[in-house]
């Protein structure tokens, strides 16, 4: 279940292809939150499900001066199943020189939703929540795509 995401910004962030796609904004203080919500469909029954994957095409802000990586919570149909969760390889933004905001370096970052949180997938509609924790306001994160893979038994 793959999700190509798009949003409207002032800031225009761009992927490589050259398509405006979702920024998750740190707009507080720290320890405030920013977020995005996205749904996917599940044709399975969710009792069938042994295991699930959460991957995200993503680039961290190009503030290179902020430490990394930067953490989030996930929540699974309203229910939290990750909290803190570090953000590792996710880079900094870089763009070719003399181009802003076109970003070349989007990383494939992966979350195994643990097991005891498999039965909230329900049959139809699932609902996947980021919220975004960074150092200070106006830190970032840009998302290309995002997918839930389930494995499932017959």
């Amino acid at each position: 279940m793959r999700d190509e995401t798009s949003y409207t910004t002032t800031w225009g962030i761009y992927s490589p292809d050259g398509s405006l796609h979702v920024l998750i904004y740190h707009q507080g203080s720290f320890g405030q939150d920013c977020s995005f919500n996205n749904n996917y469909y599940l044709d399975v029954i969710p009792s069938q499900i042994i295991s699930a994957k959460y991957r995200i095409l993503a680039v961290a802000d190009d503030h290179s001066y902020e430490p990394l990586p930067y953490t989030m919570s996930i929540y699974l149909n309203d229910v939290l199943i990750g909290n803190g969760v570090a953000l590792t390889n996710v880079p900094h933004a870089v763009s070719p020189p003399g181009v802003f905001g076109r970003f070349t370096n989007f990383t494939i970052w992966e979350y195994s939703i643990p097991t005891a949180y498999l039965h909230n997938f329900r049959q139809g509609n699932n609902k996947i929540t980021l919220v975004l924790y960074a150092n200070r306001a106006g830190n970032w994160i840009a998302l290309e795509w995002s997918e839930i893979e389930v494995s499932i038994m017959y």
